[in-house]
């Protein structure tokens, strides 16, 4: 794309080696981990009692089942991580150093 059609550039702030393992919680929101709640309330059956309510909450990303979903991002993070890279040789469970930090910031390019 030529320059003057961007809106946006990134100026890259930093690189860095850094092992998988310590990512923090911050960290693994800003990859795309999210927190999931679902939950199922039912009516009031025909004795007029209320029925109790039950929730699911996870961290993880959309391809995880929530039933699945562990109780902190950094968990959320490693589920997605082995779902995608454990197959391939490089689990959670290798510490892999190859990992790269990249730290950028948004500049207005007008």
């Amino acid at each position: 794309m030529p320059k003057w059609v961007a809106r946006l550039w990134r100026e890259i702030v930093s690189i860095r080696p850094e092992r998988l393992q310590e990512i923090t919680e911050e960290d693994a929101i800003r990859e795309g981990i999210q927190l999931y709640e679902y939950g199922t309330e039912y009516d009031k059956d025909y004795g007029g009692r209320e029925k109790n309510m039950s929730y699911s909450v996870g961290y993880g990303t959309v391809r995880l089942a929530l039933s699945v979903m562990p109780n902190n991002a950094i968990g959320g993070f490693r589920k997605e991580w082995d779902s995608i890279n454990a197959k391939r040789g490089y689990g959670w469970d290798i510490k892999p150093w190859w990992v790269w930090r990249v730290e950028y910031k948004i500049v207005n390019n007008k």
